[in-house]
């Protein structure tokens, strides 16, 4: 009977051990979100952009984003799976004095403009300050190729790599977002961004700059 016992427990023993390693290696392996911001002016499709990557569609009439709005992306970039948010930054003027706090953390940023207003690149300017100084990779994005005159003529003004795309008809912007995932994979797996410091979506209507 107490060797009945003891092999009962020498196998309880095993199996529990067995578990804990399995959930070990299954949390060890789960790979940390990265946290990829975008910034830029209202109106310039950044709602569009990131409804375009997440669900693969185009929504003519998004929203407007109140404060921020963010959602959760896994893509598998040479074998290795990397995992980030996407924060979708507000680009009226009464929420701009919010986006510094938005994007801070960030391990990439798309700084975005409308390539249909030849002027919109120079809204850029002011984002520039608010990009994390430890945050390396960046990007430039001019958004609506489809409505872009052939006449007009957009320089990268900007010491980044630089795209243009639609999100209207999807032209570009998975090379963007595979560009950022790529540089993602490179950088050393972070911490996951806490956000209880930060005002939720919807939070705040307005703001005294």
């Amino acid at each position: 009977m107490n060797f009945l016992k003891k092999r009962l427990f020498a196998f309880a023993g095993a199996f529990v051990c067995s578990v804990c390693a399995s959930f070990s290696a299954m949390f060890e392996s789960k790979p940390e979100p990265y946290k990829v911001c975008l910034l830029g002016c209202a109106g310039v499709g950044k709602t569009c952009f990131a409804i375009r990557v997440i669900k693969g569609e185009f929504r003519e009439d998004p929203q407007a984003t109140i404060g921020v709005g963010f959602a959760d992306i896994k893509m598998e970039v040479d074998g290795k799976v990397v995992q980030f948010k996407l924060w979708d930054t507000a680009g009226q003027e009464r929420y701009r004095c919010l986006v510094p706090s938005y994007a801070k953390g960030s391990n990439a940023v798309i700084l975005m403009h409308n390539l249909a207003d030849p002027n919109s690149a120079d809204g850029l300017t002011e984002y520039l300050s608010m990009i994390p100084n430890d945050c390396n990779i960046v990007a430039v994005v001019g958004n609506k190729l489809d409505l872009k005159s052939g006449d007009d003529v957009n320089e990268n003004k900007f010491n980044f790599p630089y795209f243009e795309i639609s999100a209207m008809t999807g032209m570009g912007v998975q090379e963007v977002i595979s560009w950022v995932a790529q540089k993602l994979v490179e950088l050393p797996l972070c911490t996951e961004t806490t956000h209880e410091e930060l005002p939720r979506p919807g939070e705040k209507e307005t703001c005294a700059c």
